[in-house]
């Protein structure tokens, strides 16, 4: 038989991977703690009363547990384009939470506010410490993202994709992800943007979240509310209608205050693209509140990408394996690997089932936009972040997609947000024009049978995207 050299570990050796130390369980917040954050946001807000709607966003959260029943946190956000800056004060207390609109000057996004209006309701909330564990989020592995090494915790509370948090070294949160724009667990503004990273997170014995609750709760400035703060959406209506009359500007110098080495000076910076030749490991993550295995080879000059895709079946083992081949300018199979405890073997082929393989240069012919730039930053290293928009069969724009690469133009993060179906691909190696045998394209459709009945339909159902084609 007719069979690819591509070495796929064993279920066994995927899980062992990772999990180096087992299955943990989630940490828990800190009583008081401080963070800089990168906010990426979904893409098709076609009607953002901000404009542009798509940009990046940056931030300071402060968060304190005033007691068992009592928990506040304030963030600063500023949008990385227009330069407006906006503060929020939120207060969850016996299972109720209100929100401030705080006038605080963003040189000290941390000294007391100048004015405060409010109080409004909303159904979003301040997680409480024990957020995580309440929620029944679970370690579903271990995986690199960036330089970093990560625990990942997931879960779904109604939506159809998952909530993800990661978290490094000793309990340290690093990334959020939130693959459904509807705020699945309500966490005040946390929950409503798509990618949030974490560059630098500490512990504080205290903060003055006291005080600016004192503040809050003593204004007389009582409007309507401008929002109910829960999505993306409802922050940008907010944003766009400020309760005290008036925006704030901000300067990238206070961007940089927070976030070192960030920079919106893009002019000039090439469209970063791919090799002739690339192969990768790279964990993704789709539907499913688990990390899906995968690898990928891709070769232009031959006119084939190959990727394999590995899931778990009912057992939580890693035994479904998909290998798509994409062909330059035309559609190719996908087939379908069973694992007999020993090797994989071929089961099934699915002809005509991939689009066409990528372009070398999809971000420029997608008409990328470099959205900002981060030199030796200790978190982030050196990266070019890219986002391309993605149409619908109407030309309307419905999700970007969002690439991030690093100084030497490989990729680090893959992308799509909102997604139709994978959403993100952390790559874990990188490897540009590397040799790869032939025999890593080699289609064994002609000596298997065509998949039929259930297994064509898992092979229709699987996890999948894809950037401008050939």
């Amino acid at each position: 038989m007719t069979s690819p050299c591509i070495k796929v570990p064993s279920p066994q050796e995927i899980r062992n991977k990772l999990f180096p130390r087992g299955e943990l369980s989630p940490p828990s917040f800190a009583r008081v703690w401080t963070a800089q954050m990168l906010l990426t946001p979904f893409g098709g807000e076609i009607s953002s009363p901000i404009n542009p709607s798509d940009q990046l966003a940056i931030g300071n959260l402060t968060y304190e547990a005033l007691s068992s029943t009592e928990r506040c946190m304030r963030i600063g956000l500023y949008l990385s384009e227009s330069l407006q800056y906006y503060a929020f004060f939120f207060v969850t207390s016996n299972g109720k939470t209100q929100w401030w609109w705080l006038v605080s000057d963003p040189d000290d996004p941390s000294g007391l506010p100048i004015d405060a209006f409010g109080p409004f309701p909303t159904t979003a909330e301040v997680p409480d410490q024990n957020f995580l564990a309440r929620n029944e989020f679970a370690h579903v592995g271990t995986w690199k993202i960036g330089k970093r090494l990560a625990n990942a915790f997931a879960a779904r509370n109604t939506a159809q994709f998952g909530t993800w948090y990661w978290f490094a070294g000793s309990g340290v949160l690093t990334r959020v992800m939130n693959v459904d724009k509807a705020n699945d667990f309500r966490v005040a503004v946390v929950g409503a943007y798509y990618l949030i990273h974490f560059p630098s997170v500490r512990r504080l014995r205290s903060s003055n979240l006291g005080e600016v609750y004192k503040i809050c709760s003593q204004t007389t400035n009582n409007s309507k509310a401008p929002s109910p703060m829960v999505t993306l959406s409802d922050i940008l209506t907010a944003m766009g209608a400020p309760p005290s009359g008036s925006q704030v500007k901000c300067t990238w110098t206070q961007i940089q205050m927070l976030i070192p080495g960030i920079s919106n000076q893009t002019t000039g910076i090439k469209p970063p693209s791919w090799t002739s030749r690339v192969n990768s490991d790279c964990y993704m993550i789709g539907p499913h509140t688990y990390p899906y295995y995968s690898q990928v080879w891709y070769d232009w000059d031959r006119g084939t990408q190959v990727t394999v895709l590995v899931q778990q079946d009912e057992a939580a083992s890693y035994t479904h394996r998909f290998d798509e081949i994409l062909l330059k300018g035309t559609t190719g199979p996908v087939i379908v690997y069973s694992w007999n405890g020993v090797q994989w073997n071929p089961a099934c082929c699915a002809a005509k089932q991939t689009l066409p393989m990528p372009l070398p240069d999809f971000v420029e012919e997608g008409d990328g936009s470099c959205r900002a730039s981060v030199i030796n930053n200790p978190y982030f290293g050196t990266v070019s972040i890219w986002s391309v928009e993605l149409g619908d069969q109407n030309g309307r724009w419905t999700s970007n997609f969002w690439f991030w690469f690093d100084d030497h133009q490989r990729g680090t993060i893959f992308s799509l947000a909102p997604p139709h179906s994978l959403t993100i691909i952390d790559y874990q190696t990188f490897i540009q024009n590397g040799p790869i045998k032939a025999c890593i394209f080699e289609n064994p459709c002609d000596d298997i049978q065509p998949c039929s009945g259930n297994q064509i339909m898992t092979v229709r159902s699987r996890p999948k995207f894809s950037p401008p084609t050939a």
